[in-house]
């Protein structure tokens, strides 16, 4: 069922945008990423002289 992007308004085009796959792989990767660095980054640590 291909809906064709030209006949498409602006708040349709964003709500596909909001519910693709591609979003929520990204989302995903961005979040893993940060919770790694989180994980390697010593945090709380007293400010060198």
């Amino acid at each position: 069922m291909a809906v064709e992007n030209r006949t498409l308004s602006p708040m349709d085009r964003v709500w596909n945008f909001f519910i693709s796959v591609k979003l929520a792989i990204v989302t995903l990767i961005v979040l893993a990423s940060t919770s790694i660095l989180g994980t390697i980054i010593e945090q709380n640590q007293p400010p060198e002289k």
